[in-house]
């Protein structure tokens, strides 16, 4: 997305308190985080790095493009530089995102965990919105339950089944003190367009197992 583009929602954030994310997709972004020593000057995305809440790295999603070592250094260069990340989980990240967590001292995990600062978004199918066979147990590391996410062909026709298998796989793993949360691109949108009724049925199916206010 170009810089003019990317404005609209840096400007929405910056006067309205809307929580944004900048997803990182292109391999050119990428390699020039590569190439730059940690706490040096980034010259591609230096300037939208603190204009979002968080970073969503998509990396190796459409093929595996990058080794292990080189995702795990992008997370870190990403991280040095304040950046709250999203780490996309595939089977071109799933060995490199288990290395940068373990190289995070349990304490700094525990924080950033639970405030948001380090994410998991359960994406088996790289982007391509297909549902899992079957939904899995929120992310935990050395016994830390992280915030999680899960992404996969959601939509308005089916958020009260995958809350159903979500909410189970939640009980069932034990974790149900952690934070997790659902990914929806094209199952909001009409035309390709971001369509708001859609959003409203999903927020109307999520309230309606939200617990019920306790009277003062």
């Amino acid at each position: 997305m170009a810089r003019a583009a990317r404005e609209g929602p840096a400007r929405a954030r910056r006067e309205h308190g809307l929580p944004t994310a900048l997803h990182l997709c292109d391999e050119a972004v990428f390699r020039s985080l590569l190439s730059t020593a940690y706490r040096q000057r980034l010259p591609l995305i230096e300037n939208d790095l603190h204009e979002y809440d968080r970073i969503q790295v998509n990396i190796n999603a459409r093929k595996r493009v990058f080794a292990d070592d080189e995702v795990v250094n992008v997370y870190t260069s990403l991280a040095c530089h304040g950046a709250r990340l999203i780490l996309q989980q595939h089977d071109g990240t799933t060995k490199a995102i288990e290395t940068y967590l373990s190289s995070m001292a349990l304490g700094c995990l525990a924080r950033s965990a639970f405030s948001g600062d380090v994410s998991v978004l359960l994406d088996s199918s790289c982007g391509r919105g297909i549902a899992p066979d079957t939904w899995a147990a929120p992310v935990v590391h050395a016994g830390q339950p992280l915030d999680t996410g899960y992404a996969g062909s959601i939509s308005p026709e089916n958020i009260e089944v995958v809350l159903d298998a979500t909410q189970a796989a939640v009980r069932e793993s034990g974790t149900a003190g952690g934070r997790y949360w659902l990914d929806m691109e094209t199952g909001v949108r009409t035309d390709n367009r971001f369509d708001r009724a859609k959003v409203e049925q999903v927020l109307s199916a999520v309230a309606r197992r939200m617990p019920a206010p306790v009277a003062a």
